[in-house]
């Protein structure tokens, strides 16, 4: 039977440890279990809070999301940059892949939070 999600939030297993604000694909090996995306890679959302291996993770949709997102920066960023995927599930301003959104606010160095519109 298919199901339908309108809330824009998501509830999967963690294939991995994540950190909060990390960008997760659907895993290769298991559909049902999600982990951070690579560089260039298209993210489905960001985490909603940090968790080990096997725990349920909240993920907010990338796609259709109302409201705005927030990723972890893997560099300095300006305001108002185009952002893309980075390794370990970041964000950056390397463009490599499809951009992911534009940047709201500024990153002054590796680590920070950074909030921004989808593309």
């Amino acid at each position: 039977m298919s199901q339908r999600n309108d809330t824009g939030f998501l509830t999967m297993t963690a294939g991995a440890a994540l950190g909060i604000h990390i960008g997760v694909k659907l895993d290769a090996s298991n559909a049902k279990q999600v982990v951070a995306v690579g560089a260039g890679e298209a993210p489905i959302g960001y985490t909603r809070t940090a968790v080990a291996s096997g725990e349920l993770v909240q993920i907010k949709l990338h796609k259709g999301s109302v409201g705005t997102l927030t990723g972890i920066a893997d560099a300095a960023i300006a305001i108002n940059t185009a952002l893309y995927s980075a390794a370990s599930g970041e964000i950056s301003t390397s463009a490599l892949g499809t951009s992911i959104g534009t940047s709201l606010e500024a990153a002054a160095a590796a680590g920070d939070w950074v909030e921004f519109l989808t593309a």
